[in-house]
């Protein structure tokens, strides 16, 4: 099971992980099924952080976002435009490719969603790096040698590798 206060993608990935032959299957599943979840219904939520953490997220300061929303308009725009240009050919072919050009730019809208929803976390005994449901890296505290505050610097090469978190 999970725990009561698990984020969405945890839950979807415990209710398939053991409904399929092969565990593979079920991640796959779970992490479309969770992007469309992100994309369709999660616009009146706020971030995810469990009781007795607190979430900060890096999305506000990089631009990261704004590129991707960049991209999305992008996929918009070019959307219609092959719509018009294959249409005068076929218009079968021109509602195939648009339907997957729609799922295409919901996939990439769920994909947004879900930086912003999955901060970054500070437990009682790590931190838990996320970046939206491409990936998980839970850090314990024992296994950070030290924490900056400030403004990030690049480290002396072959320098011991180290956490840094701060701001600007």
């Amino acid at each position: 099971g999970t725990a009561p206060d698990a984020d969405v993608p945890e839950r979807i990935v415990a209710a398939l992980s053991s409904a399929f032959p092969y565990r593979v299957v079920g991640q796959i599943l779970a992490t479309e099924l969770t992007i469309g979840f992100y994309a369709l219904c999660s616009w009146r939520r706020r971030p995810h952080a469990p009781a007795g953490s607190q979430g900060f997220s890096f999305h506000r300061k990089t631009g990261l976002l704004a590129l991707y929303w960049a991209v999305i308009g992008v996929c918009v725009v070019e959307l219609f435009v092959v719509h018009l240009v294959v249409r005068a050919f076929s218009p079968r072919t021109a509602w195939i490719l648009s339907a997957f050009s729609a799922l295409g730019v919901i996939w990439l809208v769920g994909f947004v969603r879900a930086m912003v929803l999955r901060p970054v976390l500070v437990t009682a005994s790590g931190i838990v790096v996320r970046s939206g449901v491409q990936w998980t890296l839970d850090v314990p505290f024992s296994a950070i040698q030290r924490l900056d505050a400030g403004r990030v610097t690049a480290p002396v090469r072959h320098a011991p590798a180290c956490l840094r978190v701060g701001g600007a």
